[in-house]
């Protein structure tokens, strides 16, 4: 399923896209300084996704020569793939990102060396690491209440200022 969008008012909606993204850094900024860091990447993430939806529009809007422009569902959420709308725009945006400025949370090994999904080397932004650092989770194995990871405060900046490079070339 698509939303049919009329070519002349694409530029409103990356516009708007791009102001949406700027208000999250911002946000991110002032609850980072705060120390509240799991929260603060939540706000980056959610700007990931939106750079990714603003990068999608871009794309259909140059690729296609109709008008209205068909835009699928899943760019805004929508149809049967609701969940499947954060991973596809994530991918969108972090291809457009410095790939290292992504593992956000830091591990005890070194990832380079150590594969992620086995060792504990840190954890790369995504959908899901935007849900660890929302919301209390217990680990039932080690009986322990906990919330997020351990978010690498100075990658975190870096990422807001390259997102934030992104955003402008939009």
């Amino acid at each position: 399923m698509e939303l049919k969008i009329p070519r002349n008012m694409f530029q409103e909606g990356i516009d708007l896209c791009r102001k949406n993204i700027m208000d999250y850094l911002n946000e991110a900024k002032i609850i980072a300084r705060k120390g509240f860091l799991h929260h603060a990447y939540v706000s980056v993430q959610l700007a990931i996704e939106e750079t990714g939806k603003a990068i999608w529009l871009k794309d259909e809007l140059r690729n296609s020569s109709t008008d209205p422009v068909n835009v699928p569902y899943v760019v805004f959420g929508k149809g049967k793939n609701t969940r499947k709308s954060h991973q596809v725009k994530f991918e969108r945006a972090s291809k457009m990102l410095d790939p290292d400025l992504l593992w956000v949370c830091k591990g005890i090994f070194n990832r380079k060396i150590f594969d992620p999904k086995i060792f504990n080397a840190g954890r790369e932004a995504s959908p899901k690491t935007r849900l660890l650092n929302a919301y209390v989770h217990f680990d039932e194995k080690r009986q322990k209440w906990y919330i997020g990871c351990n978010i690498d405060k100075s990658k975190l900046n870096a990422l807001i200022r390259n997102i934030e490079q992104v955003v402008l070339a939009l």
